[in-house]
């Protein structure tokens, strides 16, 4: 199932890198930033913003930031990156 998928996903890997992508990626991002958000998952999550894609979910972050939907430390797990050189380093 997808929950069994999403568990053993978080329980095997190392960061978690989103590239750009539909749906089921942005379900993965949310589910990680979720667990992380409860302390249930302390890994890196790399949001890797090629041309710009996740700008408008990022401005959506910072208006949950805005209206105290969000605490800035539930945003410390994700890291924005704009290209592949600076997700690797």
């Amino acid at each position: 199932t997808l929950n069994n998928r999403l568990i053993e996903f978080r329980e095997t890997c190392k960061a978690v890198i989103v590239m750009p992508g539909g749906f089921g990626t942005l379900h993965e991002l949310l589910d990680s930033l979720v667990y992380a958000q409860f302390g249930k998952f302390s890994k890196q999550i790399i949001l890797l913003n090629i041309d710009n894609f996740w700008d408008p979910l990022l401005l959506q972050f910072k208006k949950m930031l805005d209206c105290k939907m969000l605490h800035e430390k539930d945003l410390l797990c994700l890291r924005v990156v704009n290209s592949l050189d600076e997700c690797v380093k």
